[in-house]
């Protein structure tokens, strides 16, 4: 047992530490963008939208469940629990609203002009506010059972068959009725987001295949001036859309077993825990690698640091010098 709690404590401490510094590197590089007056796609302001998102929910869940592998107990009183599994719950659901956002914008960005698509551009960017305010309103009301039925742990606490043990936190739903009915909705909407997402994937997909056909021909006759913008963007949505269903799949199959057991194990419940991070966790990197913007200002960042550093070790070289 002691291997399995070293194993958890590693791999944890490595997802809050990796998610919360990678989502907060890309959304205060979103932040630099903005402060330098460069143009903002509608792509950029959902992702920025999305690692602000992943930093809560890596921050929500797993930092107290690295905490709680440390051996801490009684983390939270039961306000501090509703507030931190609603949370959680919220961001969680925001995350997978605005991948399927972000896969449908880009479905639209991309869409050749013959396309049905391609009337929604225009209206793209107008609408985009609406729709980021009507997700996170629809993430918090999936939510509301947090604050309803979670309370701190309690030490040697009898559970019923209906109770979500987080260790730190308990969901004790009132009956059968309300816990079944409360998960298959959850179940519902991942679903179909990901199902929507995936078809926006697909389309994304054959339109990548079709321009790559007509790069072929662009460069037989020596025209081609290489990948464009919303082509690697495109990428970058199937990517993420390919890592949410994996990870997300894995998360919802292991919430769908818990529903056939009377009492779910630790290990199942830090198993699910632990790919329902994951996707937050990797976001950051395929940006960085992906979004030219972001990694020039990660980059610009950089060797401002490194100029001041140099700056100032000169400075202490020169008082040195002086003083003698």
């Amino acid at each position: 047992m002691e291997v399995y709690q070293t194993t958890k404590l590693l791999l944890f401490l490595v997802l809050s530490l990796t998610g919360v510094q990678g989502n907060l590197t890309v959304f205060l590089a979103f932040i630099h963008i903005a402060c330098s007056g460069q143009k903002w796609s509608p792509s950029d302001t959902i992702t920025v939208n999305l690692s602000f998102t992943n930093l809560l929910l890596v921050t929500c869940r797993g930092v107290p469940q690295t905490l709680t592998a440390f051996g801490l107990k009684n983390l939270f009183n039961t306000p501090g629990c509703k507030f931190i599994l609603f949370c959680f719950r919220t961001m969680r659901a925001a995350s997978i609203s605005l991948t399927f956002l972000l896969s449908i914008s880009q479905s639209i960005i991309i869409a050749p002009a013959s396309s049905r698509l391609a009337v929604l551009k225009k209206s793209l960017p107008r609408n985009l506010l609406c729709s980021l305010i009507w997700f996170w309103l629809l993430s918090g009301f999936t939510s509301i059972a947090s604050i309803l039925y979670t309370k701190a742990a309690e030490i040697n606490a009898t559970l019923s068959s209906f109770t979500l043990n987080l260790e730190y936190c308990f969901t004790v739903f009132p009956g059968k009725t309300v816990y079944e009915g409360t998960n298959i909705m959850v179940l519902v909407r991942d679903t179909t987001m990901i199902a929507l997402m995936a078809s926006a994937s697909w389309y994304i997909v054959y339109i990548l295949f079709k321009h790559r056909k007509q790069v072929k021909n662009i460069c037989s006759s020596g025209h081609h001036r290489g990948v464009s913008a919303e082509t690697r963007a495109a990428k970058a949505v199937i990517t993420l859309v390919i890592l949410y269903v994996i990870f997300f799949g894995i998360d919802n199959m292991i919430w769908i077993y818990t529903f056939s057991v009377p009492k779910v194990s630790t290990q199942i419940t830090d198993t699910r825990v632990f790919f329902s991070l994951l996707y937050a966790t990797i976001f950051p990197l395929v940006i960085i690698l992906s979004n030219k913007k972001v990694s020039n200002s990660i980059n610009y960042v950089m060797v401002l640091i490194k100029y001041k550093e140099a700056a100032t070790a000169i400075v202490k070289d020169n008082k040195a010098h002086v003083s003698k």
